[in-house]
């Protein structure tokens, strides 16, 4: 017999520390607000000069603002110039995703995790890119490698866990 969706989430959160709760829910809130403009800074975009930082407060501004579109082409335009940045890539499929652009969104993170195979951002967003084009397995696989990377990654518990209780397979 299938288990109610609350069943499952009260089975989680009874299992969950509060403070991982707490930490998920403020997450949650800012990926909301900034169009998943909430991301860990890449590394690589603090070597380089101040017009990243300048084109990352302007995608923000974009998403805070919810122009959808901007964003997308704010992105675009650092990757012209800085293909390497894992960050913009997470951002596009991020952005993509919501645009609707699905194909777009999965190459943007796939190329995240290309640049940055150790990071479980790039992992995890490449899982829910899949998870949310109905691509379960290969969802699922991404959020594990995320995982293997950091075990509290948010998203791709979160993803993980809306996979199995989909496919009813909890044990």
């Amino acid at each position: 017999m299938a288990r109610s969706s609350e069943t499952v989430r009260t089975r989680i959160l009874a299992k969950t520390p509060p403070e991982f709760i707490a930490s998920f829910r403020a997450d949650q809130r800012s990926i909301r607000l900034r169009n998943a403009a909430h991301l860990p800074r890449d590394p690589k975009a603090d070597e380089t000069d101040a017009a990243i930082s300048e084109l990352l407060a302007k995608i923000e501004q974009a998403g805070d603002e919810g122009d959808l579109e901007r964003a997308i082409s704010l992105i675009r335009e650092g990757l012209n110039d800085h293909p390497e940045l894992s960050e913009l890539w997470i951002r596009l499929s991020f952005a993509e995703l919501q645009a609707g652009a699905h194909d777009q969104a999965i190459e943007a993170a796939k190329m995240a995790t290309q640049l940055r195979s150790q990071d479980p951002w790039s992992h995890a967003a490449l899982g829910y890119a899949l998870r949310t084009c109905k691509q379960q397995e290969d969802a699922k696989m991404a959020f594990e490698a995320a995982l293997v990377l950091d075990p509290g990654q948010a998203l791709a518990l979160t993803g993980l866990a809306q996979i199995h209780e989909q496919a009813d397979d909890w044990r």
